[in-house]
């Protein structure tokens, strides 16, 4: 490939990034119809359409703008194309700028931290739910 395929590789890798989103869209539905009995049509009202908005809305501007600045290079390690050397040629090599690189903090501002938090969100509203039908069974008995 080229610099213009990388690019364009690198901007649907961050776009796939939406999966994480709707995995923690799905956990939040969840916790609202199950553990507080929200009425599906409520919920659709409501919450869903903020959901659908942060699950598509995020993951297309960052995958945009990293287009637009051209961090997208090829990965050092394994084949593909994402958040890399950037700015080009960056660090402190005799054959490199010397400019520091930002690589790294762009790929936990693109991925990193909303993926961490995800994660966590979605832990606790497994647990959150886990504990309601739990206390649910108990009761019933």
């Amino acid at each position: 490939g080229n610099d213009a395929s990388c690019s364009a590789m690198g901007f649907w890798n961050q776009l796939s990034f939406a999966a994480f989103f709707y995995n923690g869209a799905l956990s939040v539905y969840y916790v609202f119809t199950i553990r507080t009995g929200m009425p599906e049509h409520t919920f659709g009202r409501t919450i869903e359409p903020w959901l659908h908005l942060v699950c598509n809305v995020y993951p297309l501007v960052t995958a945009v703008v990293g287009a637009i600045l051209g961090v997208y290079r090829e990965n050092e390690l394994g084949p593909g194309c994402w958040v890399n050397n950037y700015p080009e040629n960056c660090g402190s090599d005799p054959t490199e700028t010397g400019e520091p690189c930002r690589s790294v903090l762009i790929a936990w501002v693109f991925a990193g931290i909303p993926i961490c938090m995800l994660m966590i969100l979605v832990a606790v509203n497994n647990y959150l739910i886990f504990r309601h039908v739990r206390r649910t069974i108990r009761n019933s008995r």
